[in-house]
Parts: C-alpha cells; structure tokens; sequence
C-alpha cells in the first residue's frame, strides 16, 4: 500500500465488487435457479450440500466478522469505552443479567415455560436489530464508493439513500411479524402482534422510497455528468434482493445472508488494519500480526459460538431437560445484540477522525 496516498477501494475494486454485493447477488441467482430444478442431477447436490457448506464456513466468515468488532473497539482501550459506556460497557451488562435472570427461571419449578418466553423476546429483539444492522452496513458500503470514487453526494441525496435502504427493513420486519410464530435453535417464539395495516403501510413507503431515491440521486446525478460506480450499486442491490420477501423464492436464501453480510463487514476490517494510521496508532507491522489476528479471530468465535456454549449445554444436559440449546443460544444472542450496539460505535466516521483517515486518508486541506 502506497503511504499517504489516498485510498480508492477497500483491497482492490475487482475483489470489492464481489464481497459488497456482487457475490451475493450471484448466489441468490443460483439458490433460485436450482430451486426450481432440485431433481436435475448434480443441481440437487447444491442445495442439499449447502446447510453443511455454510455451517463450516460460519467458522471462518461469519464468526471472526464478530469477533473483529470485539477488536476493534475494546483495543481503544479505556478512555474510548468511557466515552461510548453505554454501547460498550451499559449493554452487555445488561444483556448479561437478562440471560442470567432467565437461566434462573429454567431451575425453577414451572417456569420454564416463562423462560422461553423471554428467550422468545429476546430473539424477536435481536431480528429487529440484526435487519437495522444488515440495512445500515448496506448504506456505509454505499456511502464509502461515493467516497472512493467521487460520486458526490448532496445532504438531501445521502438522506434519501439512508431511508430508502432502511426502509427495506422495516418492509421485510413488518412482513416477518404478521406470521404467527418461527423458530431459532429449537426455540419456537411468537412475533410481536402488530396491526394489518402496518405491513401495507411500509411497502407503500418502500416503494416510495425507492422511486425518489432514483430520481433525487441516480437520475439527477446523470443529468449533471456523474453516473455511479457498479461497486456504489452492488451493495444497495445485494441489500434488496436479499431482503424483499418477494424475492425469497428459495428457503437457503434466508440462510446465506449472514455470509454475504460478514464479507461486507470483513472487507471493511481489512481496510482498517491495513491503514498507515492504525499500523501506526498501535504499532502493528509485518505479515506475523496479520496471521495471529486471523488465527485470533477465527479460535474466539469458535470459543464464544460452539466451543463453549456447547460444552455447557452438555454439561448440563440442556437439551435434554428444556429441549432447546439454552447456552448456544443464549450466546448466540448476546453477541448478535451487542454487535449491533458496538457498530454503532465503531463506524461513525463524524466522530471518530482515526477511523475516518484509516478508511479514506487524510482529509484535504
């Protein structure tokens, strides 16, 4: 990497493309495509292969992209968790007493029951929070490409392209919710009972959403010269295509999702760590650093999602009594909550100038 020169990609446009967006739009076409021939030999295969494919790969995309968020914020050391207590010291004390009161309630006679109801609640939180998560990462890959490559964007353009992604969320949250009930880990939870006009409501907003955006942002910018990079649309596309329930059109697709978003994320960490700024905030050089991290990150999200969780379900024989993997899940939960909590923390560029300079350079005078 060229010191002091101003980076125009996260590792190199072509590699962008496909971890932003590009790979997951590929995947959807294909999930939906083998969906409707399972029985044509060798396309059956990828589908059934898949659950297991995904399952192994958890372990080096979608785990470590936690863990790097746990990295990057804990390392600013104290002076920076004083600063965002809430998010990094308030929440997962929080989170902490919630799962150990419901623990509780699991040794007490007749009110199982009533600690699975929580643990239903708190499943229905974390959804809420992963979607706004998923939406808002989707929006800072964008943001990042108007960056990079100067498409510039007006306060009223980012702001349209901000509700117009996010409001994908709140379309698919609402959808989710008017079913009755689903499933995480064996738990069966109810969705919250929202009223029937609230589903509809939030397409018509959507929709509205995306017609201004194409006119106030695509279609103006066009008309001034300015036409956007396919890197700045695949993640607004990937986004869309992932989260549309209409666009669901296979079961596996609500299962890839997590991939696709830890590649996003985790292309954003290499930019991170790779900066002149961080390598010398915290002095980290040589190809050494960057394998023990790797390895790091990899060994703690296998410790803090299957490892440990695990050998406490067994230890107590969880599944056995209350039929669901009360530690796994428990965990499962705790970090997808506080994930969202610390990005909240970690990627605001306005307020945190060394993250900025890592991301874009030093700002011109």
């Amino acid at each position: 990497m060229n010191e002091g020169k101003k980076p125009t990609c996260l590792i190199s446009p072509q590699v962008d493309f496909w971890m932003l967006g590009g790979g997951a739009i590929l995947a959807w076409a294909v999930l939906v495509l083998c969906g409707n021939y399972t029985n044509v030999v060798g396309v059956g295969d990828i589908t059934n292969n898949l659950p297991m494919t995904l399952s192994f790969a958890q372990l080096f995309i979608n785990y470590p992209h936690f863990m790097a968020s746990y990295h990057l914020c804990y390392r600013r050391g104290f002076p920076f968790l004083r600063k965002h207590w809430m998010q990094t010291l308030a929440v997962p004390f929080l989170l902490l007493a919630i799962f150990c009161y419901i623990g509780a309630l699991t040794t007490q006679p007749g009110q199982q029951a009533a600690a699975r109801n929580w643990l239903g609640a708190m499943v229905v939180v974390m959804y809420f929070s992963v979607g706004w998560h998923y939406t808002k990462q989707a929006f800072g890959c964008v943001m990042a490409y108007s960056n990079y490559t100067g498409y510039r964007l007006e306060n009223i353009q980012r702001e349209t392209m901000r509700y117009a992604i996010l409001s994908v969320w709140w379309y698919k949250f609402a959808h989710d919710a008017h079913g009755a009930s689903g499933a995480l880990f064996d738990l069966t939870f109810s969705w919250p009972s929202l009223p029937a006009w609230i589903e509809p409501l939030s397409l018509y907003v959507f929709l509205g959403l995306q017609g201004w955006l194409f006119y106030r942002v695509f279609l103006v910018n066009a008309r001034k010269g300015m036409m956007p990079h396919p890197n700045l649309v695949v993640p607004y596309l990937a986004i869309m295509v992932w989260s549309l329930p209409q666009l669901q059109m296979n079961n596996l697709c609500f299962a890839i999702i997590p991939f696709f978003h830890s590649l996003q994320y985790l292309a954003f960490v290499y930019r991170i760590e790779n900066s002149h700024e961080i390598r010398d905030t915290y002095h980290f050089h040589g190809q050494l650093y960057y394998s023990i991290l790797a390895v790091g990150l990899v060994t703690t999200g296998w410790l803090s999602f299957l490892a440990v969780p695990g050998g406490l379900d067994a230890a107590v024989a969880n599944k056995a009594v209350l039929g669901i993997p009360f530690f796994i899940l428990c965990f499962f939960l705790f970090i997808n909550i506080h994930h969202y909590f610390l990005d909240n923390t970690l990627w605001k560029m306005r307020e945190d100038p060394m993250v900025a300079r890592a991301l874009f350079g030093p700002r011109e005078a």
